[in-house]
Parts: C-alpha cells; sequence; structure tokens
C-alpha cells in the first residue's frame, strides 16, 4: 500500500467510527441518558480499532474463496523479523509507513492504547480492563476467522495470535499510563479522603484563663 493509500483508510475508518459513536451518543441522549468525555472516547477507539480489522468489506456478489489459502497465523511474534530487517537495512520512514506488517502492527497497538487510556477513565478495576481487552481483541479475531461470523463463505482477513498479543498489550499498557499517572498527581498532591489538615499544638499552659 502507497502512504496515499494508508492515509484514506485510515481516514474512512475513522469516519465510520465517528458516524456510529455520534449516532449511538445521540440514541442515548433521546432516552435521556449521558455519556461523558471518557466514555465517548472509548465508544470512538474501540469502533475505529473494529473498523480497521474489518474495513474495507468485499463485495458479497463478486467475493470468491481462494483454494488452499492461509487464513492463520500462530507462532508468536511473527511479525520481528519485518522490523529487524528494516532497522539493519536503515530504511526510511517511508519503507516503514508502506511495510503492511510493521505498519499495521505499529497503528494497532496506539489505537489500543488509547482504547486503554478513555477505559481507565471509565473504570479503575485491573480485571475488568483485562476482561474488556481480552473480548474484544479474541472479538475482532474470531470475527476475521468466521468470515464475519458466516456473512462471507471464508475468511477475508488472518487470523494472527500477534494481534491478540499485541492489541491486548496496548490496551493494558494505555490502562496502566493513566493508572500510574493518576497515582502520581495523587502523590504530588493532596491525599485522598480530603483536605490536608492543619498540624495540631498542644494548648500552651500560659493561655490559660487565672
Amino acid at each position: 500500500m502507497t502512504s496515499l493509500q494508508i492515509a484514506t483508510y485510515l481516514a474512512m475508518a475513522l469516519v465510520y467510527a465517528a458516524l456510529m459513536t455520534a449516532g449511538a451518543a445521540l440514541g442515548l441522549r433521546i432516552v435521556g441518558r449521558r455519556i461523558g468525555g471518557s466514555g465517548l472516547l472509548l465508544l470512538l477507539s474501540t469502533l475505529f480499532m473494529i473498523t480497521l480489522a474489518l474495513y474495507p468489506f468485499p463485495d458479497r456478489a463478486t467475493f470468491t474463496c481462494v483454494p488452499d489459502e492461509v487464513h492463520t497465523q500462530f507462532q508468536p511474534f511473527h511479525f520481528l523479523p519485518a522490523f529487524t530487517r528494516l532497522i539493519e537495512n536503515g530504511a526510511p520512514f517511508s519503507a516503514w509507513v508502506t511495510n503492511l506488517t510493521v505498519a499495521s502492527t505499529i497503528m494497532n497497538y496506539l489505537v489500543c492504547m488509547v482504547i486503554g487510556l478513555a477505559l481507565a477513565g471509565v473504570t479503575g478495576r485491573w480485571l475488568l480492563a483485562a476482561g474488556f481487552a481480552a473480548t474484544l481483541t479474541l472479538g475482532i479475531e474470531l470475527t476475521q476467522i468466521t468470515g464475519n461470523w458466516g456473512l462471507y463463505p471464508c475468511p477475508y482477513r488472518l487470523f494472527d495470535v500477534d494481534d491478540l498479543i499485541m492489541n491486548f498489550a496496548g490496551v493494558m499498557t494505555g490502562f496502566a499510563l493513566w493508572r500510574g499517572g493518576r497515582a502520581l498527581r495523587e502523590a504530588r498532591g493532596q491525599p485522598a479522603g480530603g483536605r490536608e489538615q492543619a498540624p495540631r499544638h498542644s494548648p500552651d499552659p500560659r493561655d490559660r484563663p487565672s
């Protein structure tokens, strides 16, 4: 893919995600519910990630399955040689951007970091965050391997164990960064539970009335 094609792909995916987010927010507003800023960012980034994983959707009328085509990749960190080659060859920035393996790995990781940051603004529970991250990335991969749950006769995207690893790691990294930043701010500021209290002093006996 060229740089222009990648930019167009990202822009269209973001537009779709933004439209779906706006529709969901409007629907909630109609029924008297509101969604906060962190919730909106979480919804937008999650829908953006899902759209990146599934878009563009092939035309079902002309879609054909290629015999013996590989639809799965189960070797962990299979993407590392692509990074190594670019580093060893001193590849320019354009080579990194147009390398599909490298670009998709970095892009997905960064998007998932944003998801984790937004998720931390919604909940502070680590177990819930891990469950959300695992459900999201596994759900995407299962959707890909099943041809969008039977909508297509065969997969048009690769089920990649590296996506499971890196996307989960991205969400949890973003979550950890937000939680760590919050803990640091609290450590530098006032302690949790209220205002700082002035130190108490024992009364001076001389101040007692005679």
